[in-house]
């Protein structure tokens, strides 16, 4: 369930017994900014619940394009003692996320963006008709920091991965992948936004994880998870859906 209390501009909402309460926004960001809580916590898409069922538990959350810091909180709540790493390139949703994540230990938000390359400024578009995320692209009124993701990887050694970073998914996994760091993520999560995107993102990870996709068509949720006990060559069949 959520719920919106004007004029506080606080979204309650609720999952399996766990009650949250998030600062969001007016207008149209807030309409965006209420249904990432709907998606992420009420029904959780990202399928963290059933993860946390299974006895997975992750040590280290690398969340890519944390908006205003639902997902943070939200696995904050199902594995206290993980450590979080967030980035968020847009300076209105990380004010909030560091709101909505205040008081949580072992969390840490950058406002930068993660890259497929060196550490750099790189140009910017602020939300238009995304889910208020913001893009990294070849053009755009703003520039932000970027971080090498590959280096990011490496470093922090994540066991769970969540991109929703708004078309940067596959040069974020190409890379990943050229670095030889996909075998050594245990889920990784995310959108994709292109039937293009979706179908590399198939080849990428389809040897290395079992691959389910949510919403089918040009824009939807990719769930990967390492099955250490299917034998290397039975790992590469196509990806289901969910």
């Amino acid at each position: 369930m959520v719920t919106t209390r004007d004029p506080r501009l606080v979204c309650e909402a609720a999952n399996c017994g766990l009650r949250f309460c998030f600062a969001v926004r007016d207008g149209r960001e807030g309409y965006w900014d209420r249904g990432v809580v709907n998606e992420v916590v009420t029904a959780d898409c990202y399928r963290m619940q059933a993860l946390r069922r299974s006895g997975f538990s992750p040590a280290r959350i690398l969340d890519v394009g944390a908006h205003i810091g639902v997902f943070i909180a939200f696995v904050k709540r199902l594995w206290p003692a993980a450590e979080v790493l967030a980035f968020e390139p847009w300076l209105p949703n990380f004010a909030l996320a560091l709101e909505n994540t205040k008081g949580l230990a072992g969390v840490g938000i950058i406002p930068a963006a993660l890259i497929a390359g060196s550490d750099e400024e790189r140009a910017f578009r602020p939300p238009d008709d995304n889910t208020g995320g913001g893009t990294v692209a070849a053009e755009g009124k703003e520039t932000v920091p970027c971080h090498d993701g590959a280096a990011i990887v490496r470093t922090f050694r994540p066991d769970i991965v969540k991109l929703d970073c708004e078309g940067s998914e596959r040069e974020l996994l190409r890379s990943f992948h050229a670095a030889g760091l996909l075998d050594g993520i245990g889920v990784i999560v995310g959108e994709y936004h292109g039937a293009d995107i979706k179908s590399e993102i198939a080849s990428l990870l389809a040897r290395s994880h079992r691959l389910t996709f949510g919403r089918p068509g040009n824009l939807g949720l990719f769930y990967a998870d390492k099955r250490p006990d299917v034998p290397p060559e039975d790992r590469g069949e196509r990806a289901g859906e969910w």
